[in-house]
This record gives structure tokens, sequence and C-alpha cells, in this order.
């Protein structure tokens, strides 16, 4: 079952746009605030999110480990 954005933004407390646009692919570039929020909630460590962003995967990668459960997971 995906974590949908209403549930990223109230787990977070980051903005319903901007996970709208994280999960979309439209922000690739997260802020510090909002990485140290998805560390906190998801478990996704702060320095794997800079390198995903560095090679380009940071959409990908926070679809899969942000936006979905273990129960849907590949």
């Amino acid at each position: 079952m995906a974590v949908s954005a209403h549930e990223f933004s109230r787990r977070t407390g980051l903005g319903l746009n901007t996970a709208s646009r994280l999960r979309a692919g439209k922000r690739s570039r997260p802020t510090a605030q909002t990485t140290l929020a998805i560390e906190r909630e998801f478990g996704w460590p702060v320095a794997e999110q800079v390198g995903a962003v560095a090679e380009g995967r940071y959409t990908r990668e926070i679809n899969e480990r942000v936006f979905q459960t273990e129960e849907g997971a590949a």
C-alpha cells in the first residue's frame, strides 16, 4: 500500500505541495529540512539521499523507499 502525499505531509510536517512535487519528480533537489524530515520519519539517511540526488536517481528512490510500504515494495 502506497503512502499518499497527504500522509507524507502529515508525518513529516512538510507541505502537501512539497510532498506532491517530490513524488511526481518535479522536485528532485530536496532542501536540508526535507531530507532531515525524511530521515527522521522514514529512516532513509540524509547521506544516501544526497548520493541519490547526485546520481540522478532521487525520484525513483523516494518513490520506492518513502511512498511505498514494505508490503508494496518489489
